[in-house]
C-alpha cells in the first residue's frame, strides 16, 4: 500500500489507493494524508476502508453498480473489471452532470462530489428492477382497492338489510291483518 502511495503524483493532499484485503478478497480504499508540523512532512496517516463491506451494509441492490472516482479514474467499483479505467467507461456517465440524477429508459445514474479532495461517487441502477417493483405495487394496489370495494358492497347490503328488516316485518303484518295504507 505504501508503494502505491509513493507512486501517486499528487503533492499536498489526500492520496488514494484501492487494494484487496488479505484473506477476505474484499476491496479496501486506503486514504493517505501527510502530517505537517513545519515545512517538512512529519508523518503519514493511513485509513483503510473496507469498501465491499461498507457497500453491503448500505444495502446496494443486485442491479446497482457503485463507483468511486478520483479525478477521472475509477479507484473503486462493485464491478471488479472497472477499477483503473477512466470514468468514461461507465455507461451513461458523460450524459449525467455532477450533482444530478439522470433517468433514461433503461438506466438511472447519479453523480455527486463526495466533497473529499476530488473524490466522486457514481451509482448506476437498472430501471428493470424499478419497473418490476412498480408493477408489483400497482397489482397490490388494484387488489386492495377491489377488495375494499367488495367489502363496502357487503357492508352496505348488510346495513340496509338491518335497517329495512323491521320495516318489512311491519308491512308484512299490515298485509296479513288486512289493513291498507
Amino acid at each position: 500500500i505504501l508503494e502505491q502511495y509513493s507512486r501517486e503524483l499528487k503533492p499536498n493532499g489526500a492520496r488514494y489507493a484501492s487494494t484487496r484485503v488479505p484473506g477476505s478478497g474484499d476491496v479496501q480504499l486506503s486514504v493517505f494524508q501527510e502530517v505537517h508540523y513545519s515545512a517538512a512532512s512529519e508523518g503519514l496517516i493511513v485509513i483503510n476502508l473496507n469498501m465491499d463491506k461498507l457497500i453491503r451494509k448500505a444495502g446496494r441492490g443486485e442491479n446497482e453498480q457503485v463507483y468511486i472516482l478520483c479525478g477521472d479514474d475509477i479507484i473503486y467499483s462493485t464491478d471488479d473489471a472497472m477499477p483503473g479505467k477512466p470514468a468514461s467507461a461507465i455507461k451513461g456517465f458523460d450524459q449525467c452532470k455532477e450533482g444530478e440524477i439522470r433517468i433514461d429508459e433503461d438506466l438511472c445514474i447519479a453523480k455527486s462530489g463526495a466533497g473529499i479532495d476530488g473524490l466522486k461517487l457514481v451509482t448506476c441502477s437498472s430501471n428493470t428492477m424499478f419497473r418490476q417493483k412498480m408493477i408489483l405495487i400497482r397489482a397490490v394496489l388494484v387488489s386492495v382497492i377491489a377488495g375494499m370495494m367488495v367489502l363496502m358492497v357487503v357492508v352496505c347490503v348488510r346495513v340496509s338489510e338491518r335497517i329495512f328488516r323491521p320495516i318489512r316485518l311491519i308491512l308484512t303484518e299490515i298485509e296479513n291483518n288486512g289493513l291498507s295504507l
